[in-house]
Order: C-alpha cells, then structure tokens, then sequence
C-alpha cells in the first residue's frame, strides 16, 4: 500500500513544485514517486517468485507421492499405496491452484 501512496503523493508534489516553480519539491515528488513503482515492481516480483515456490513444491509432493504408490503397490502395502495416492492428488491440487 506504501508504494501507491509514494507514487500518488510523488506526482502531487512534483506537479506542485512544477505549478511554483520550486525545483527540490519537483524532484522531491519526481524521487518519491520512482520509489513507489520500485516498491511495486518489487512486490510483483515476490509475488511471481511465490507461486513458483509453491508450483515447485506441489510438483515435489506429486513426484513423492507417485513414489510411495508405486512402493506400496510393489509391497503389497495397501496403506502406502493409499498414502501415496493421497499425496499425488494433493501435489497436483496446489499445482492446480499456484496456476500451472
């Protein structure tokens, strides 16, 4: 939220200053509000580098899952082979919802 108020409060002091002819308060607004689309830009990234996280650790869960299954069904573990289904659906699930 600060970066949208560094950008709106950036371009009313700079098109202030500008309106005075006061130079520090125009570069004042024009630096406070680069700040607030630096701030954003920032934001967005860690939002993207989260769902990525979160892909990866659904797809994780999904392999492991796959894992256990197939061990169970090996041993004839009927538990396991339960788990590991259980594991698979719910890696596949949170890939689902992080958007892959």
């Amino acid at each position: 939220m600060s970066n949208l108020y560094n950008k709106a409060s950036g371009v009313v002091k700079e098109n202030v200053g500008s309106a005075l002819g006061n130079e520090g308060m125009q570069r004042e607004g024009h630096n406070q509000r680069a700040q607030g689309h630096g701030e954003e830009q920032l934001n967005k990234q860690q939002r993207e580098a989260d769902q990525k996280t979160n892909q990866a650790g659904g797809g994780m869960k999904q392999a492991g899952g796959a894992v256990k299954e197939n061990v169970g069904g090996a041993l004839g573990n009927e538990s396991m082979e339960a788990e590991g289904r259980n594991a698979r659906a719910q890696g596949k699930g949170e890939q689902h919802l992080h958007g892959q």
